[in-house]
């Protein structure tokens, strides 16, 4: 554990950041861990690393946290180590989930939460950037049920390859510069619950394949000015009905400033 810690805060590795590294404290004392029966469950990463001022990796010996179920930043507004007048640069993502990590097999990872919430005074204080590497996270990550990367800086498609996450019950891209359409691949996340690429640059139509998302409840598409290629005349006749019809699903987004399922029980945000 002390080479995870050591690896992710290099080379700022300073003052009281090292106050708690002792051996005679178990690593679940340590503020970069959550743990449940003396077992690390959730690895916290430093926001250091979404403020750019860190420019560590995830090392190969996270693959021993068998019992890993969660990475994710700390936010700067917990009780635990944060930083001030961060620099404002990124972080790329694929640095933080090298290749030689995300091959090796994490059996317990259900959630990949890399988001925080924005400095107002710097914007560019607490996003990650890069493209999306699900490839990366295949096959070893295939137990993943949320990825959730709001409010960053993440760019490229969407990979097709994240059809294969077939545990997945949550996605949560928006406000991000995801660009390209929407992968028809998405239609075989038959546990997904929950969509959310909202204020990216998609373009194109919104695939049919998405109602087979017989389990959704939510989905958002909005803030992609480029996704509707239609007029508004036009587009509650081009919009798949498939996705009005799905049971369970109770909310959406206006699309072209129309509710796409009028006369639905769905819930339309404008």
């Amino acid at each position: 554990m002390a080479t995870i810690v050591f690896s992710l805060y290099a080379p700022v590795y300073t003052g009281n950041h090292h106050d708690y590294l002792h051996y005679d404290m178990h690593e679940c004392s340590w503020n970069t861990t959550q743990c449940q029966h003396q077992q690390i469950q959730t690895l916290i990463l430093p926001p250091i690393l979404a403020s750019g001022s860190g420019t560590g990796t995830m090392p190969p010996e996270v693959a021993l946290l068998t019992s890993l179920q969660a990475i994710q930043f700390q936010s700067s507004q917990g009780d635990t180590t944060s930083t001030t007048g961060a620099g404002t640069s990124t972080t790329i993502l694929c640095n933080l989930i090298p290749h030689s990590l995300a091959m090796r097999n994490l059996p317990n990872l259900q959630t990949l939460r890399l988001s925080l919430q924005e400095d107002s005074s710097n914007p560019q204080s607490s996003r990650i950037s890069g493209t999306l590497p699900i490839h990366q996270m295949l096959p070893a990550w295939h137990t993943l049920q949320s990825i959730q990367l709001p409010n960053n800086d993440l760019q490229g498609d969407i990979p097709t390859t994240v059809g294969l996450l077939n545990h997945l019950v949550s996605l949560n891209l928006k406000d991000n510069h995801m660009a390209g359409t929407i992968p028809s691949e998405l239609g075989l996340l038959r546990h997904l619950e929950s969509l959310d690429l909202r204020s990216n640059h998609l373009v194109g139509t919104v695939p049919t394949s998405l109602g087979l998302l017989t389990r959704l409840t939510k989905l958002h598409l909005g803030g992609n000015t480029g996704l509707v290629a239609m007029t508004t005349k036009t587009m509650t006749d081009t919009f798949p009905r498939e996705i009005c019809d799905l049971p369970l699903l109770e909310e959406m987004d206006c699309l072209a400033g129309v509710c796409p399922c009028p006369g639905t029980k769905i819930r339309c945000t404008c």
